[in-house]
């Protein structure tokens, strides 16, 4: 079973900025702008014409670092645990876990995991024992849609699991979790965008 990571971590206090805050966030990208920009030209010194991919990848990660480093210096941050963050909304924490659930589902149909999953060398008992809680497991599962907003499991799960169905139910389940993942991050993202949107028009 997935145990949550707890590792503490520092994040990002975006709930104690203010207008000065941001001001100050503000002159601190500046400043680190104009030291892409030195780099920049720099850059374009040496290769004044030839722009390949390692350069364009080189300039992407400056934008990163001055990024990073404009908030390690303006954002004040708080020590939190890697799997617990409080700070968000309890739609987002619901969601968080229940893609832990479907990941914690999905370990169920490892192979290295379970022996019993070859069928030749494991006898019926064996195997009816271990996906005796399947149900509560398709249960939790077929509630996700409903979490997310979407259909994540869009073909209909089977109501047991047997060698016919294992790799196509696992097949279901990998790609309704990237998919979870996936409306995840797109909410968080506006999560954060729209509490900096709002810190900044203050």
């Amino acid at each position: 079973m997935h145990r949550p990571n707890n590792h503490c971590r520092k994040t990002f206090n975006y709930n104690s900025m203010n207008k000065d805050k941001w001001s100050n966030y503000k002159t601190e990208s500046k400043i680190q702008s104009d030291k892409l920009s030195i780099l920049h030209n720099n850059d374009h010194i040496r290769s004044p014409i030839r722009v390949d991919a390692l350069l364009i990848n080189k300039k992407w990660s400056n934008i990163k670092t001055i990024i990073d480093n404009s908030k390690l210096q303006t954002i004040p941050t708080y020590k939190s645990l890697q799997h617990y963050n409080f700070n968000t909304p309890l739609p987002l924490r619901q969601k968080f876990n229940k893609i832990l659930a479907i990941h914690n589902v999905l370990a169920l149909f490892n192979r290295k995991k379970i022996l019993h999953c070859n069928p030749d060398s494991d006898p019926s008992t064996q195997w009816s024992k271990y996906w005796s809680s399947w149900p509560l497991h398709r249960c939790s599962l077929l509630e996700s849609n409903k979490l997310f907003h979407n259909i994540l499991f869009d073909q209909k799960l089977p109501s047991t699991i047997n060698h016919l169905n294992f790799n196509s139910t696992k097949k279901i389940i990998r790609k309704a979790l990237i998919s979870a993942k996936t409306l995840y991050k797109e909410e968080k993202d506006i999560h954060t965008l729209n509490n900096i949107n709002n810190y900044i028009i203050q």
